[in-house]
Formats: structure tokens, C-alpha cells, sequence
């Protein structure tokens, strides 16, 4: 089969990251798809006109349009706001339980 016929549209992938046996898919327009090591569509996460993600382990970090840094939560499907100076973040990352962010002013690092 298609990606078309898994997800219902043409993408445009940004960027595809493999994690802990996880495929994630990140299409600008209309979110991230997570798959399974064999193709099997696992989750559709809407959250479109981000400027950055990352995953780390089962951490799902996404950096949206209005330089907002949210953690996906997988069990209630939910994004939360990361807790800590945001104003003017460029991107970010995460790296042995720490979020990373570069502003203008250099990086920055948070719990």
C-alpha cells in the first residue's frame, strides 16, 4: 500500500526520525504520523506549522509557529507547554532528560 491510503492525503514529509522502534513522520501542513517498524499507521497527531520537532526515548518535543516549546503526552493525547522562559526560542532539543534551546542570546539548558 500507499502512504496515501494509510493517512488519507499526500505528504510532504519535513523530516522522517526512526526511535525506539518508532517511525515519525513530520509533514509542516498537518502534523506528525508515528508507525510501527512495518508500516502499521499507529497515531496521527495534528499539529500543523510547526517549526521544529524531536523525540528522545518517548519524549515528543515540538517547537510550533508562535515559538512555543510542548511535550506530546501519549496517554491523554495532549500537548503541554514546557515550563520555563520561552520568549525567542529559535529551536530545541532534548538530550539525557534536558531540554536544550537556542535563543539569540546563545543555548540554554532546562529540566
Amino acid at each position: 500500500g500507499s502512504l496515501v491510503s494509510l493517512v488519507g492525503r499526500n505528504l510532504t514529509p519535513e523530516r522522517v526520525l526512526e526511535r525506539e522502534n518508532k517511525i515519525y513522520l513530520w509533514d509542516k501542513e498537518t502534523g506528525i504520523y508515528v508507525f510501527d517498524l512495518f508500516g502499521t499507521l499507529l497515531r496521527s497527531i495534528p499539529k500543523p506549522n510547526l517549526k521544529n520537532i524531536h523525540v528522545h526515548g518517548n519524549s515528543l518535543v515540538v517547537l510550533d509557529e508562535d515559538d512555543l516549546l510542548s511535550r506530546y503526552e501519549w496517554l491523554d493525547y495532549q500537548f503541554n507547554e514546557v515550563l520555563m522562559d520561552q520568549e525567542s526560542i529559535i529551536s530545541a532539543t532534548i538530550h539525557k532528560n534536558r531540554v536544550y534551546y537556542l535563543k539569540g542570546d546563545g543555548v540554554w539548558a532546562n529540566r
